[in-house]
């Protein structure tokens, strides 16, 4: 530690090495991750963690969507499926500007808790 470093500026230095150590190092750590994380390294980091979360919520979005087309037709189960689904949307919205889109994702958030609460109000009655 330098003389006069703050111990938690420390620990957290140590942290963020230890962090890149296993995402840049490791065998398991895909090329593309690596790759993103060193280009991320190099910019602002509060642009760059805004932008992962745009990209982890779109990615957790396509991915429910994807996975919505494999679900059986079980009412408990879709409609947490929806729920899910309605996060995922709500927090992409949360970095569309106010605008069309932004809109309609809300819309689009409304009507999925819409149905996820009926579908689930159904589950609870049939149960």
């Amino acid at each position: 530690m330098v003389m006069g470093q703050n111990p938690r500026s420390a620990q957290s230095e140590q942290l963020q090495r230890h962090i890149e150590d296993q995402i840049l190092k490791s065998g398991s750590t895909s090329a593309w991750l690596k790759s993103s994380y060193e280009l991320a390294l190099r910019r602002d980091p509060v642009d760059a963690h805004h932008d992962a979360e745009l990209l982890a919520a779109a990615l957790n979005a396509r991915c429910l969507a994807v996975q919505g087309a494999h679900i059986a037709v079980v009412p408990k189960m879709t409609a947490l499926f929806l729920l899910q689904h309605a996060q995922a949307l709500e927090k992409l919205s949360a970095h569309v500007a106010q605008g069309e889109i932004g809109l309609r994702l809300g819309e689009l958030v409304n009507r999925l808790n819409a149905v996820a609460a009926d579908l689930a109000q159904a589950s609870a009655k049939s149960a």
